[in-house]
């Protein structure tokens, strides 16, 4: 059973004791990244969370931070992306208290260096162009590119390097004073802890923070880019892909049926994919996939590796079994196996202190039906094959699909005439 708190600065704690474990697990997660940002700030929230970690005032250095949570024997780490920016810090729970200090120190006190911040804009624009020439990476930008269009969940990461290069520790501070205050952010801590206990501790390590105000999420473009097919010619063996189209957001009423039908499709060896790419017709070694949500809309989308050859088979059993789900009634077993899997991912997820806060942070800072794990399995429980269907018949329509390919592939005209009925220009990606 969760306990909820709301300090007086407006910042959200939710407790899970876990009495079976070891563990404890704080969670910060807050409504900042890459979604909320315009191509004059695109990677400014990045570059803030690497240089959390690089010096407070208590402690002036990395190597002071490194030091305080390996003699608690704990690992520490952050990661930004489109809807929320987290960090977390995961230690024996008799070391929680200790823990929730250093992550509120890291957060409410970095100082933000020049000197670190020079050593930092060449660390984040190596790791984005790195990111470049790693294929199965840079066809999900593509994908992403092609779906949301000139907003910041579909920009691509390495179009914030000018951003980030040009970054002065006044555009930081900025940024933090922007996103970073209590109203904008959630703490979860789950473990063997003791909520009063954990709340003195969070109350003296975030009570501090200015309250600030909820970051307001840009409404995505209504529609995706007219473009369906976008390719990177490289060299190689394989051609990767990724092929799928826009779905709806996370609070959507159907979002536990189309949970289902992502397991159908390509989730588990059990998957219609799964079998028909390469268990019946040997197209290629894996294929994989699943779902991508916002607050206001999302994506399904397959993706792999395959020889240039296979490229046109596999795409076409792809988009026939996609449709086949919008013009078929799923059988039980089917529906079974995929309701087995997805709760069995949850159910087992949660034995996990980690899982638990993030589960937990992420439903009080971006839901607006927020549920247990308990809630959510009896939302998917409750998904007949008729619900499968109509959201099939609802996602799956003349068009919807878009193609990005990267590698060696010289002639496009063949995989765009596979796809459903579409409109629109296919274009080579710019490098």
């Amino acid at each position: 059973m969760s306990d909820s708190y709301t300090l007086n600065n407006g910042l959200r704690l939710v407790v899970n004791p876990i009495p079976h474990t070891r563990a404890a697990t704080i969670e910060v997660v807050v409504a900042a990244g890459f979604g909320y940002e315009g191509p004059d700030d695109h990677g400014l929230g990045h570059l803030v969370e690497h240089m959390f970690f690089k010096g407070t005032d208590r402690r002036p250095g990395y190597r002071e931070i490194a030091a305080a949570i390996e003699i608690l024997g704990g690992v520490m780490n952050a990661a930004t992306d489109r809807e929320a920016t987290a960090y977390f810090v995961r230690v024996p729970a008799e070391h929680l208290p200790a823990a929730v200090e250093l992550l509120g120190d890291v957060i409410a006190h970095s100082t933000m260096t020049a000197a670190a911040l020079a050593v930092e804009q060449r660390i984040i624009v190596d790791e984005l162009i790195t990111a470049r020439d790693t294929p199965e990476d840079w066809v999900g930008q593509l994908f992403d590119e092609m779906l949301w269009p000139d907003h910041g969940v579909g920009r691509r990461p390495s179009d914030g390097v000018p951003v980030i290069e040009a970054a002065t520790g006044d555009a930081l501070r900025s940024y933090r004073e922007r996103y970073y205050g209590a109203a904008n952010m959630v703490v979860s801590v789950a473990g063997r802890v003791d909520p009063p206990v954990v709340r003195d501790a969070v109350e003296t390590a975030f009570g501090g923070l200015a309250a600030g105000h909820p970051a307001q999420w840009p409404a995505t473009p209504s529609a995706g880019s007219k473009q369906r097919v976008a390719r990177d010619r490289q060299e190689g063996m394989q051609v990767n892909f990724v092929v799928g189209g826009r779905t709806f957001g996370h609070n959507d009423p159907d979002r536990f049926a189309l949970d289902l039908l992502s397991a159908v499709l390509v989730e588990g060896m059990g998957s219609q994919l799964f079998g028909k790419i390469r268990e019946e017709r040997a197209l290629a070694y894996d294929i994989g996939g699943g779902l991508t949500q916002f607050r206001d809309t999302g994506s399904f989308a397959v993706g792999g590796a395959v020889a240039g050859a296979a490229l046109e088979p596999a795409l076409e059993t792809i988009l026939a079994t996609c449709r086949s789900l919008a013009d078929h009634d799923l059988p039980d077993a089917e529906l079974r196996r995929a309701r087995e899997y997805v709760e069995g991912g949850l159910i087992l997820g949660m034995e996990d202190s980690f899982n638990v806060a993030s589960w937990f942070a992420r439903e009080e800072l971006l839901e607006i039906e927020r549920m247990t794990p308990e809630q959510a399995v009896a939302r998917i429980d409750a998904v007949t094959p008729a619900d499968v269907r109509r959201v099939a018949e609802r996602i799956f329509t003349s068009g919807w699909a878009h193609l990005a390919l990267v590698g060696p592939v010289n002639d496009i005209s063949g995989p765009y005439r596979v796809l459903e009925h579409g409109s629109g220009v296919a274009t080579d990606a710019a490098r």
